[in-house]
């Protein structure tokens, strides 16, 4: 093997983009060190169900994983799950845990993260769902009794929204645009989405300038802009994501 070639691939991110990546380097021939690291607590998952199935108990990491537990020992992928990479100094990684990992290669896939709207900041029963350590304030919430108001009407919004309201829970929907779903789907399908979850009972308000989260009288009270507000017991931020560029950014250039 040419001494350019690296003996060691470390990859931070154990989403789907790291985790197939770590799994296509060993299938298509790389017989070095792979490392692959990731923050959460659990061995790499499918993320689209959190949204679907969050009510139901069977959900769990053992239902969602990517990948039998023994694939990734049978590749010889060392799996580092619960490790927050910290920095990225003279090749390698710096971990919170005070670990110095070295590596040769080095793959950010750090995904995104739930983006947060600066009026939320602060209130108990307010929630973001991107992993699924975001699942149990969720259910718990949403187990005593609803309303329950979801700010943003794309797919992970919509989706809790249609399974709380399957769930017997009055549900108001708040988006910004003039109809949900803009960036994914045609205008006569958007509108089919929009009709669908009213006829189920769903109050959903588009073109809603939100300006303010408070707390009275033990309820949650949205504002926007035109002066019209919505009271809740739980509310979740389904405001999109934002890329995860922190450890990047603090490596700076030609740290790969």
């Amino acid at each position: 093997m040419p001494e350019s070639t690296p003996r060691t691939i470390a990859v931070v991110g154990t989403g789907v983009a790291g985790a197939t990546a770590a799994l296509t380097l060993r299938q298509e021939g790389f017989d070095g060190r792979i490392l692959l690291v990731g923050e959460e607590p659990h061995p790499p998952y499918r993320r689209p169900p959190l949204s679907k199935d969050f009510l139901k108990p069977v959900l769990t990491p053992e239902r969602l994983r990517l990948k039998p537990p023994t694939v990734w020992q049978e590749l010889g992928i060392e799996l580092r799950t619960g490790t927050q990479v910290t920095g990225i100094t003279d090749g390698a990684l710096e971990c919170a845990d005070g670990n110095r990992v070295p590596y040769d290669r080095l793959l950010l896939a750090t995904g995104g993260r739930a983006r947060a709207l600066p009026y939320t900041a602060g209130h108990d029963h307010v929630h973001t769902l991107r992993g699924l350590g975001d699942v149990p304030a969720l259910r718990a919430d949403l187990d005593s009794g609803g309303p329950l108001l979801v700010i943003g009407a794309g797919l992970v919004g919509l989706e809790v929204a249609a399974r709380a309201r399957s769930a017997g829970l009055d549900v108001t929907v708040l988006e910004a645009e003039s109809e949900p779903l803009r960036r994914v789907l045609p205008a006569p399908v958007r509108r089919a989405v929009l009709d669908l979850h009213r006829a189920h009972g769903t109050q959903v308000h588009t073109g809603v300038a939100f300006t303010g989260l408070a707390r009275r009288d033990g309820m949650l009270v949205a504002t926007a802009r035109d002066g019209r507000s919505w009271h809740a017991h739980t509310v979740l931020v389904a405001a999109g994501m934002r890329p995860d560029i922190e450890l990047a950014a603090r490596a700076g250039p030609g740290r790969g």
